[in-house]
Formats: structure tokens, sequence, C-alpha cells
């Protein structure tokens, strides 16, 4: 499911109730040459555990949330909607507003991208007020296992990545002679 342009937008059906959701750290891109990786450790920062913690690249926790897209022609397709805490927020509000003893995967929701570049929000509405719980099709899907599509890291790996990573935060900004002076 991409949302690329301000006013996309898709309908999903979220797969799975929150409390199976999958949520891990990951280290962030940086300087866009080190690759996003994920955290070794599934907590709080440690050095001990983590070459990319005990270098203090930054890191945030990510969330991934199985839907299907209403309306595709793949009917076995699951889509895994990633969110930091900003956009997931958005979620938490509407699983609040749902009515008494019913969970998320009981409706339809449409999901719109607002705005462009990293200043963009995914706004989530409801499409239905009464529950609908998921059809045998829904339930049948096969859920990605997040946990091995996105695996921590070889120690080696992580070791150089945090080295990458060392070197690019100390290394004093490059300007090329041609970005000195303004072009306008």
């Amino acid at each position: 499911m991409k949302l690329k342009k301000d006013g996309d937008f898709a309908e999903v059906r979220v797969l799975q109730p929150e409390d199976e959701w999958v949520s891990l750290f990951i280290h962030q891109m940086f300087n866009q040459k080190i690759k996003a990786t994920r955290c070794a450790s599934d907590k709080e920062r440690d050095i001990a555990l983590c070459a990319l913690c005990a270098q203090d690249a930054p890191r945030s926790l990510r969330t991934y949330i199985p839907v299907r897209v209403r309306g595709e022609d793949d009917m076995t397709k699951v889509h895994v909607i990633e969110y930091g805490r900003d956009n997931l927020s958005e979620v938490i509000n509407q699983i609040e507003e749902l009515p008494e003893g019913s969970n998320i995967t009981e409706f339809d929701f449409k999901v719109k991208r607002k705005g462009t570049g990293t200043d963009t929000i995914y706004k989530w509405v409801r499409l239905s007020t009464a529950p609908d719980e998921l059809s045998a099709g829904h339930k049948a899907l096969v859920i990605p296992d997040i946990e091995a599509l996105i695996p921590v890291p070889e120690q080696e790996q992580i070791d150089v990545r945090a080295k990458q990573y060392a070197q690019a935060s100390t290394a004093a900004p490059v300007v090329a002679k041609s970005d000195a002076k303004s072009r306008f």
C-alpha cells in the first residue's frame, strides 16, 4: 500500500488486534549513507548489547500493523503499515473511539495521506459505525512474520554500522564550491 501524494487514500481492514502488533526499536538511517538497522536491544538502550546504542545513534520505536486493502485484485495480499509514535497516535485515537467491547479488526477505515516529505500525517477515519467481524477469508490470510523480515543483524554488521555512524557523526560538513554561493 503506497500513499505517495498528499490526498492519496486507501480503505483498509486491520487484521490483528492492537495487542498482537509487533513493535521494534529501529536505529534510523543516518546521513543518507547508513541504512536503518534494527536495534539489538528490545527494551532500553543497552550499550553492552548494541554497538549503535553505544555510539548514541538515534533510534525510534516502530509499530507494524497488518492490513488488507479493499478493492485490491490480489485477495491474498497482506500489507504492513509501519508507523512511528506520531502516526501511531492517530490509530490509537481511533481505537479509543470504538464502541465498548469491540476491537479495531471489526471496522473498515479510510487512511488518507496529508502533507509532503517528512511533514506527513496519515489520518484514519472509521467507515462504519457497527462492528463487523473479520470474514473467514480475512482470518485465513497469512500475516507476515515481522521479526523474521526485520531481523537483528549479526554482531559484525552492527559493529560496522556503529563505526560508520561514529565516523559520519564526527565528520565536519563538506561544502562543495558550487554550493557555497546561492544560485538565486
